[in-house]
């Protein structure tokens, strides 16, 4: 194995060496240590001429892990906070009207195409426009308040962070005992718009009403409504997953 392995991040556009703002240059390096991950083993270690070519050199026992994070993108398996690096860094190339490759080199002979990015020519998302649709939503709310007729109210979940939430003066000086304390299930229209990666984000909310819910643990739950005769949950092997499997992926039930 080489005490080292080189890769080259070729940014095909209207910069050069000579041309492109350090400003710029450093959020390419930053976006590519990203894309590489192992920090302390990944070194830059020039800029080459022609178009604009970033190249970083990789310590001999940090190669296998590099290499198989970077080919997991092209194997269509990698882990969702690198495929939103590799989307960051392919829309900063549309951003400069260029096109980029990510290359390898296990030695001067050698060269192996890692990475394609479209930049400029990958194909326009489909816009689909608001999609408004009354719903749920569920969070611990993080901030509550406004100066207007109309309150507005933050809330986290486990993954991501809501904002554009509208309620009521009288709902938030409800909701405002809980805040960074329980869990609360707003129930109200929602507007959703979809993003370049295909999920759905929310735009606006507005609360019709809201529930506080309990700290109870799932498995209490459900032996409780194992308990009840007549149910039919009682019949059930694993209940866990016959629950999980009602309720569907997060962003189904939301949308």
């Amino acid at each position: 194995m080489p005490k080292h392995l080189i890769y080259k991040l070729k940014i095909q556009g209207s910069y050069k060496p000579q041309t492109i703002p350090m400003q710029r240059l450093s959020e390419y390096m930053a976006d590519l240590a990203a894309l590489l991950g192992e920090p302390s083993s990944v070194h830059f270690d020039r800029l080459e001429e022609g178009s604009t070519v970033l190249v970083a050199a990789i310590d001999e026992p940090a190669i296998p892990k590099v290499s198989h994070r970077v080919t997991s993108i092209e194997r269509g398996d990698a882990p969702a906070d690198l495929r939103r690096i590799f989307s960051q860094l392919d829309r900063r190339l549309a951003d400069d009207n260029a096109i980029g490759s990510l290359t390898a080199y296990p030695d001067e002979a050698s060269e192996a195409l890692v990475l394609s990015f479209p930049g400029i020519d990958r194909p326009q998302p489909v816009d689909y426009g608001l999609v408004r649709q009354y719903g749920t939503l569920e969070g611990v709310p993080v901030r509550v308040g406004g100066q207007d007729k109309t309150a507005h109210l933050i809330i986290e979940d486990r993954t991501q962070t809501y904002s554009g939430i509208n309620l009521t003066r009288d709902q938030a000086t409800e909701i405002a005992p809980y805040l960074y304390r329980k869990v609360v299930r707003l129930h109200g229209a929602g507007s959703w718009r979809r993003d370049e990666e295909g999920q759905w984000q929310l735009e606006r909310f507005r609360v019709d009403q809201f529930d506080v819910l309990e700290d109870v643990p799932l498995l209490e739950v459900l032996e409780h409504v194992r308990s009840i005769q007549g149910s039919g949950w009682s019949d059930v092997d694993d209940p866990t997953a016959l629950l999980q499997d009602l309720r569907g992926a997060p962003d189904d039930r939301r949308h």
